[in-house]
């Protein structure tokens, strides 16, 4: 019994330890390797397990059903759903075991729950499966759900994870052993909820399904077992989107190349569905041996547009390379195409790339397979580009290729740098850069920036607007638009990143540096050019600030270290440095331009002002006496090379503007007038109101180089007429003014009286008091007006502020005329003398009662001697006897007149119009005498008749002097206008009577009470020169009234009359009274008077 029992222990063991071993060699190794796996998730991206999980669904599509993905990120889980193919058995176990197995043979399958699918734990260790398992070869189907089995990985250690894997294992062994549990179908859907046991699991889910869905356009056109793939987030509001497989169609034909478009369905919750398109390149004669699909196809970054297709750019978070899914380390390999071959073999588990590297111990060379079909995909590519690319849109959006990037592995870098020349040199010899008026040109002859611009540009537009500012000024240069010069920058940039040597397009800061300094700066250029040497500062590029690419004031490029920061000097004074001292003012930095010099730069104020201005004026030849010598010997003078001392018409200006500044708070001294005589020479009147310090400059150096300036220029004018009122006015200034007085001197400011100006040394001043006509005289008698004296005297303007001492005394004159009769003992005579008048004149000066007594004391000489030399010029008895007559006359005054009459040259002119005019007034006044007359007999013989009727009235017929109312006589009754005569005397037959403008407007304005009287006077020629009337008793019967002349003259009035609507007669008109009127209706004097006592009779009773 005991021994029975010890050996049935035993048995126990023996069998315990059976089970343990098997336990331990079947479950642990797996346990180990799942551990192992889930340690790399870390490093996964949260996306990845996504196309892990996409993998699996796209191997168990059914033969003739497209699969449908779903993904649902809830609270606490994360949902995989699909419809493809059920489990069996061994799917199921290696899904459990994390194994590798196949499903279909018809395809080719990238992976079945592999360790790839372990990166899907990034969900959540656990998950539960809900599926059908095939028995029997699909003839009967056992349908499990999530409640009742999961699958676990949360185990820390392989012991605990083996058991699970073991009680897995075993639960799923018992499965369709009980008939009753069994279906005839399968469900129609496998489910796998992965738990969310961690945060991190859920922000995992979170960017998943942020991310994946822009993948899933281009893992549809690659994969025709899938019909869609969905996201539904219930954590964020329930949103949803699709994508669904639509169609594909041959887009394209191009020999053995086909371009697909495929199309497919966006949906997404609250907006509207689009399609999106996807191009397709495909090889006709590269295909797969297997399946007879395109060893490679290629997703062209096309989108349509109206006028055609449109290149885009791949975004950077898009993988290049394709295994039927993503390989998402691929996002920065090669260009902007999409590569997919079924044939790729991928680098690592981690499915981040293809193998490239060469493994000798391998049987297969997949590196080399995988370089075969990246060839012939190139060469397909490259290809149908050249047939295509012209008639795209965006062309350049092609260009982009970095094959190097990052790649660090000897062999595969040396690969991807032939792949990159490869490129490289087919995109270089495309018109693919858009040029002036829409052309384009090749690539290879563009010019763009260096990676360092490139990259300061992309963070500083403002930067990239200098830098093309200035090389759109070098001609030379072919450039892209500005719009695309950081695109073109950066992708050539990329093309010779490992071979820089062979980049010909760049433009370094060397070649800007070197093109700022062949450009000529204006105004408009500051902008540009204070952006890039405000970048070579602050960037680590200062060294360049050593090179002329600085401005000064003036435009002019310049160093650095050449330059200074001038002190805040007002605009005018700056122009003026700028004209006087142009080398300092060269070395203003432009002000715009102080934040870029040093901090140490030194500065240029008001003391280097002074020493600059300074020295100019110091170099000025302010006065030279070669002039003055030369021209005070007769010696010709050279006008035009002394005009070349004088100072240049803009420095004359800048030293006025200079002036004005220095004395702009100064009131009546010398500098200002001296600034305002100065201002009329140059007719220019600065008008500045800028101030600057004293210590700038001693105005005196302004005055003083003006004053030679002026005063130089005044000397060598032919021409100084415009100029006599300013000299006067100057020469006044700088007489009272002792420190400027030698500029009298220096300069040819004194005119002589002759108006000749000449040196100061050259004339003298004359005696005041000098006789005028005694230089006169002495100019006739001693120099026969050859030459005057004037010519040596200041003009006596000036002679107040003649800066010599010389003086002409009026003896000295005096003594040189009467030279000759010095001890003369009174015998000598100048009756025949040249100068007799002279002598004569000089004799009757000194009975001058002005002047005689000067006269007198000047020529004592002659004075002695003078009645003999009078005598001595009577030489005919005519002149004595006429001589005598005079002296017969005793009234002094009337002799002096006589004498002065005598002198007139119009002597017998005079006499002759005197004569006439006194004959003329005596005509006037018998006239007037003669109208008294007749007015007093018409009085007289009017009161005598009419005496009896005119009681207490009077009468009266005055004579009115004036012609104030265009009548001689008015006939008046107790002061009242009765009648109006008007008197015309006719001495000579050849004339008419004649009226003028008034008489004749009074006699048709009076017509009713006025009278012509025409007295006939041809009969007494003998009196008719002086109008000598003869008794009125012999007048009588040759007076002839005409009562109603009045009458006769309103014919006229019409056209007399001043309107100035009407065309008329003006003012100043006579009419003439002809004989024949005055015969028709002249009436005689006694009928006149009947005439008039009927008036007065009709006027009194």
């Amino acid at each position: 019994m005991v021994m029975e029992e010890t050996e049935r222990n035993l048995r126990e063991k023996i069998e315990q330890e059976a089970k343990n071993t098997l336990k331990k060699n079947m479950w642990e190794g797996y346990a180990n390797d799942i551990l192992t796996g889930l340690q790399k998730n870390p490093g996964v991206q949260p996306d990845r397990p996504i196309w892990e999980l996409v993998q699996n669904a796209r191997d168990v599509a059914y033969e003739n059903k497209k699969t449908k993905i779903v993904f649902i990120r809830k609270q606490d889980h994360f949902v995989f759903q699909h419809n493809g193919q059920p489990f069996t058995r061994t799917t199921l176990q290696s899904l459990i075991l994390q194994t590798s197995s196949k499903v279909r043979e018809d395809i080719i399958q990238v992976g079945q729950y592999g360790t790839g699918f372990l990166t899907t734990h990034k969900f959540g260790l656990d998950f539960r499966l809900s599926g059908s398992l095939s028995l029997l070869g699909g003839l009967k189907f056992y349908n499990f759900s999530g409640r009742d089995f999961i699958i676990k990985r949360s185990a820390q250690d392989k012991v605990k994870l083996s058991d699970d894997l073991d009680a897995t294992i075993a639960k799923t062994q018992q499965w369709g052993l009980d008939l009753n549990f069994l279906e005839d179908n399968p469900r129609r859907e496998t489910i796998f909820e992965y738990q969310h046991n961690f945060n991190a699991e859920r922000e995992n889910t979170k960017i998943a399904i942020k991310e994946a869905p822009k993948l899933v356009p281009y893992v549809l056109a690659l994969n025709k077992h899938i019909e869609s793939i969905s996201f539904i987030d219930e954590v964020e509001g329930a949103k949803e989107e699709s994508f669904t497989f639509q169609n594909e169609e041959i887009y394209d034909n191009l020999e053995n190349l086909r371009v697909y478009e495929t199309t497919i369905l966006h949906s997404q919750s609250g907006q509207k569905d689009k399609i999106i398109s996807l191009f397709l390149l495909k090889s006709l004669r590269c295909l797969e041996e297997k399946t007879g699909e395109s060893k490679f196809t290629i997703i062209l970054p096309f989108k349509k547009i109206s006028e055609g297709l449109k290149v885009f750019n791949f975004d950077n978070s898009i993988p290049r390379l394709y295994l039927y899914l993503p390989l998402l380390g691929s996002k920065d390999w090669g260009g902007n195409f999409l590569f997919h071959s079924p044939s790729f073999t991928c680098d690592q588990d981690s499915r981040d790339s293809i193998m490239l590297r060469f493994n000798p111990q391998a049987e297969v060379h997949h590196d080399q397979i995988n370089k075969d079909i990246i060839r012939e995909a190139s060469d397909a590519l490259k290809k149908y580009l050249t047939y295509k690319y012209l008639n795209l849109t965006d062309v350049r959006f092609l260009c982009p290729i970095n094959f190097v990037k990052g790649k660090s592995d000897n062999e595969t870098n040396q690969y991807y740098q032939e792949l990159q020349k490869e490129w490289v040199s087919f995109f270089e010899c495309l018109n693919l850069v858009e040029y002036e008026d829409g052309k384009t040109i090749p690539v290879k002859s563009i010019r763009v920036l260096s990676n360092e611009l490139y990259l300061a540009c992309e963070q500083d537009v403002s930067l990239l607007d200098a830098i093309y500012n200035l090389l759109s000024k070098a001609v030379h240069l072919i450039l892209p638009k500005k719009e695309e010069l950081l695109f073109w920058s950066k992708v050539i940039n990329e093309w010779y990143v490992d071979n820089e040597a062979e980049n010909l397009h760049i433009i370094s800061i060397d070649s800007l540096v070197s093109l700022i300094q062949e450009t000529t700066i204006t105004e408009s250029d500051l902008d540009w050019l204070h952006k890039l040497c405000y970048y070579f500062k602050n960037n680590g590029h200062a060294d360049y600030l050593n090179k002329p690419i600085i401005p000064n004031e003036e435009y002019s490029l310049c160093i650095q270290k050449e330059l200074v920061k001038p002190a805040n000097f007002g605009n005018k004074m700056k122009a003026i440095l700028r004209t006087l001292v142009p080398e300092s003012v060269k070395k203003f930095v432009h002000s715009r331009f102080v934040d870029i010099v040093e901090e140490g730069s030194s500065n240029f104020g008001n003391v280097e002002a002074c020493v600059a201005l300074g020295s100019y004026f110091e170099s000025l030849t302010l006065y030279d006496d070669s002039l003055r010598n030369s021209l005070i010997a007769g010696v010709p003078v050279d006008i035009n090379q002394h005009s070349k001392k004088r100072i240049s018409y803009d420095e004359v200006r800048a030293i006025m503007d200079l002036y004005k500044l220095l004395i702009a708070n100064s009131y009546g001294g010398f500098p200002e007038r001296c600034f305002n005589l100065l201002s009329e020479y140059y007719d220019y009147y600065p008008d500045n109101t800028e101030e600057v310090a004293k210590e700038v400059l001693d105005v005196r150096k302004c005055y003083n180089a003006l004053l030679h300036d002026a005063l130089l220029g005044f000397t060598l004018d032919t021409d100084k007429s415009s100029k006599t009122s300013w000299i006067l006015k100057i020469v006044e200034e700088l007489f009272k003014f002792k420190d400027t007085q030698n500029f009298l001197r220096n300069y040819q400011v004194y005119p002589n009286q002759m108006g000749t100006y000449k040196y100061a040394s050259q004339l003298k001043k004359e005696e005041f008091g000098i006789p005028k006509r005694l230089k006169g005289l002495y100019n006739e008698i001693c120099n026969n007006n050859i030459e005057k004296i004037e010519k040596d005297l200041v003009d006596n303007e000036f002679a107040p502020y003649f800066i010599e001492v010389n003086e002409l005394k009026a003896q000295e004159l005096a003594d040189e005329i009467q030279k000759p009769f010095k001890g003369d003992d009174g015998r000598r005579t100048i009756a025949n003398d040249s100068h007799r008048k002279q002598y004569l004149e000089i004799i009757e000066r000194f009975n001058n009662p002005e002047d005689g007594h000067i006269w007198r004391n000047l020529f004592s000489i002659i004075n002695q001697i003078r009645p003999y030399l009078m005598l001595s010029v009577i030489d005919s008895p005519q002149s004595q006897e006429s001589i005598f007559t005079i002296m017969k006359v005793e009234d002094e005054i009337k002799l002096q007149k006589i004498a002065a009459l005598a002198e007139d040259p119009n002597f017998d002119r005079i006499v002759t119009l005197g004569k006439e005019a006194l004959e003329k007034e005596e005509r006037e006044n018998n006239d007037i005498e003669f109208k008294k007359k007749l007015g007093a007999i018409v009085e007289e013989i009017l009161q005598k008749e009419l005496n009896d009727i005119l009681n207490g009235n009077t009468l009266e017929a005055p004579l009115v002097r004036n012609e104030q109312g265009g009548q001689d006589l008015i006939l008046k009754i107790n002061n009242l206008p009765v009648y109006y005569i008007e008197v015309k005397s006719r001495w000579s037959s050849d004339r008419s009577v004649l009226m003028t403008t008034l008489q004749h407007r009074t006699s048709y304005q009076e017509k009713e009470h006025y009278a012509l009287c025409a007295a006939d006077m041809t009969s007494f020629l003998e009196r008719a020169r002086k109008h000598e009337y003869p008794p009125f008793e012999q007048i009588e019967c040759h007076l002839m009234f005409i009562p109603n002349i009045g009458e006769l003259n309103s014919r006229l009035k019409d056209a007399t009359l001043d309107n100035d609507s009407q065309v008329h007669i003006a003012g100043g008109y006579q009419v003439i009274v002809p004989q024949d009127v005055i015969a028709e209706h002249g009436i005689s004097f006694r009928n006149f008077i009947d005439l008039l006592k009927g008036k007065i009779k009709k006027m009194i009773v």
